[in-house]
């Protein structure tokens, strides 16, 4: 097997870079999750919450 030359490896890490760069702005890009666990604090429904309104369980529910 040959040895790359450095202009292919310098290319190859530039690729990479680009390629990782657009990977975080496609990222950046994208709306915020809207999960359970991305809405609510930690810890819902226990006496550990941060917020005191939501330390108790709504009603009708275990």
């Amino acid at each position: 097997m040959r040895r790359k030359e450095s202009k292919a490896i310098r290319a190859d890490k530039a690729m990479a870079l680009r390629a990782k760069a657009a990977t975080a702005a496609e990222a950046l890009r994208e709306p915020p999750p809207d999960t359970w666990s991305a809405t609510m604090p930690a810890y819902c429904y226990t006496v550990l919450c941060s917020d005191p309104e939501l330390r108790q369980s709504p009603e009708g529910v275990r």
